[in-house]
């Protein structure tokens, strides 16, 4: 419970989450981030989430994957993803 969440394990979370709730996975797209990794299965989660409009990267051209999630970050997520799946179910 005092463990720390990076960027690129809330866009999992957030993924899985989607998917649970609705059945079936967000769309990957492409993404402006150039700090991802290659073929990861984070990169493909932070991509679904960018779809869904849940997050816009912490520059324009970057995700910052190992950075930290503050609690208001994440409940800003949250709300994001709410809002995406109240607007569209």
């Amino acid at each position: 419970p005092t463990g720390t969440v990076t960027r690129a394990q809330m866009a999992t979370f957030l993924a899985r989450l989607y998917k649970t709730i609705t059945g079936e996975p967000a769309t990957v797209v492409d993404t402006p981030f150039t700090d991802l990794p290659a073929n990861s299965n984070t990169a493909a989660d932070i991509a679904r989430i960018y779809n869904l409009n849940i997050t816009t990267g912490a520059t324009p051209t970057t995700y910052n994957p190992t950075g930290t999630v503050t609690r208001a970050q994440m409940a800003t997520f949250l709300a994001r993803l709410y809002r995406t799946l109240t607007t569209t179910l």
